[in-house]
């Protein structure tokens, strides 16, 4: 088998994607294939850092993708659709003609119509949408943690579950070599589908505004790295500035649950794949 090339391009919030990365990455390299990995959160806040360090610092508004054998992102599912960090880094893209591009998605609840936002933005950028596979992992959305903990998958992914994921991906190799066309059917309807369309920035800004507790940070700025936007400086709480996104990674990684939200209000925070569930 020729030796074939993987580009991972990945958005984690609290490590659960991240953990299907390093998944994915181990199995196809143990198929002799080259894997380059790629942090979208560090490439993002090397761009914020730039940003405020510099007011002549530019940022393209399309990002040309070098070719591979497959191109694949990986992102959470947040509130039954892409992350919008992930889905934003997906638009700057542009990709060569009969670029091959593939998908991880990790959720608890529902993967909805995610697969087929994909495609379709993909297409636009010019890739051809090959596959996707899920890891069902323990849900790390405070609200679901908090008002619908049956859908938070605890104590996930399962050893099972990781096997099954790590198998289909040492598989993908051997399929592009065989010319398999991937998947045909991209669209996952469910009863969530219409809520889709209200996961917006426009809405975000009004219904998700963060609330710090300055008696209780101890400004350790764990929060101002974990924001994809590079919107949190803890030097001007509580003012934030820039789009919230609503990834709720500050909310999640703070120790001392100095961030909150109207919806978060005693919540229990989820701190990664290797954190027992709070039950």
């Amino acid at each position: 088998m020729a030796k074939l090339s993987f580009d991972i391009h990945y958005w984690s919030s609290t490590g659960n994607t991240r953990l299907a990365v390093e998944l994915a990455a181990e199995s196809l390299s143990e198929t002799g294939s080259e894997v380059v990995v790629v942090d979208v959160g560090v490439e993002l806040q090397r761009f914020n850092d730039r940003q405020k360090g510099s007011d002549k610092a530019t940022h393209s508004d399309e990002v040309f993708v070098e070719k591979s054998d497959l191109f694949i992102l990986a992102t959470p599912v947040h509130d039954f659709r892409m992350a919008l960090i992930a889905e934003e880094y997906l638009r700057t893209l542009k990709f060569d003609e009969n670029q091959k591009v593939a998908a991880i998605f990790t959720f608890a609840g529902f993967g909805d119509r995610t697969p087929l936002q994909f495609s379709k933005i993909a297409k636009q950028a010019g890739a051809i949408p090959w596959d996707y596979q899920n890891l069902i992992c323990e849900d790390g959305w405070p609200v679901a943690r908090n008002y619908i903990p049956p859908i938070c998958s605890w104590d996930e992914p399962s050893e099972d579950r990781k096997e099954y994921f790590k198998a289909w991906w040492r598989a993908v190799p051997g399929r592009l070599q065989d010319n398999d066309k991937g998947r045909s059917f991209w669209s996952i309807p469910t009863p969530f589908t219409p809520l889709s369309f209200l996961f917006h920035k426009k809405l975000i800004k009004h219904t998700f505004p963060l609330y710090i507790d300055l008696e209780k940070c101890t400004k350790c700025r764990a929060c101002e790295k974990q924001c994809p936007t590079g919107r949190i400086d803890v030097e001007n709480f509580p003012e934030t500035e820039g789009e919230c996104v609503a990834c709720y990674g500050c909310i999640n990684v703070c120790n001392e649950n100095a961030i909150d939200t109207w919806l978060t209000k005693g919540a229990p925070r989820y701190k990664g794949p290797q954190v027992k569930c709070q039950k």
